[in-house]
C-alpha cells in the first residue's frame, strides 16, 4: 500500500478519495467473480434429467430384456426423476433389467464398477459419462435400427444434463 504525504491539506483529501474509489472498485470485483454453488442439486428447469436415458432404452431391442423387467414401470418412475440418486437408480435397475448378452465383452471387467458409480450417483453432472459408457458397452446387435442416426443428437443432449 502506497503512503501518502503532503503538507497540502486539498491533496490529503483527494488521496484519501481515491484510495477509497481504489478499495470500492477492488471488492466490486472481487464480488463480481466468486462463484455461488448450491447446496442441493435438484431438478429446477424443464430439463427432464431421466429423457437421455429414456431415449437410450428405447434404443435397445425388446427381446434383449430379461422377462421380469417391467418396462412400464421403469418409465413411470423415470419420468418422475428429480434428484441425481433417482436417476443412478433408473440407470442401474436398466442395467438390471438387460440380458448378459445384450453387452460387449469388456463389460463384465467394468459391470460392477459402473453399477457402484450408479448407486451412488450424486449430482446430475456426473451421469452423461455414465450414460456414455453404457451406451458404448451394449453390443450393436441389440440396437434398433434407426439407432446410428440418432446417436449423435443424443450424445449431444447429454450436454444438457447439468
Amino acid at each position: 500500500m502506497i503512503i501518502f504525504t503532503s503538507l497540502n491539506p486539498q491533496s490529503n483529501i483527494m488521496k484519501k478519495y481515491l484510495m477509497l474509489f481504489l478499495i470500492t472498485c477492488s471488492l466490486t470485483t472481487m464480488a463480481q467473480v466468486a462463484e455461488v454453488t448450491p447446496v442441493t442439486e435438484t431438478v429446477t428447469s424443464s430439463l427432464k434429467p431421466g429423457a437421455p436415458l429414456s431415449e437410450l432404452a428405447s434404443s435397445i431391442q425388446p427381446s434383449v430384456f430379461a422377462k421380469s423387467f417391467n418396462n412400464e414401470t421403469w418409465k413411470n418412475n423415470l419420468n418422475n426423476v428429480s434428484n441425481p440418486m433417482a436417476l443412478g437408480r433408473s440407470l442401474t435397475d436398466l442395467v438390471l433389467g438387460l440380458n448378459p448378452d445384450a453387452f460387449n465383452s469388456n463389460w463384465q471387467n467394468n459391470k460392477n464398477g459402473w453399477l457402484s458409480k450408479a448407486k451412488g450417483l450424486n449430482k446430475f453432472s456426473d451421469a452423461p459419462a455414465l450414460l456414455k459408457e453404457l451406451e458404448s458397452s451394449l453390443n450393436p446387435s441389440v440396437r434398433t435400427a434407426d439407432w446410428a442416426g440418432k446417436k449423435d443428437a443424443w450424445l449431444k443432449s447429454l450436454e444438457n444434463i447439468r
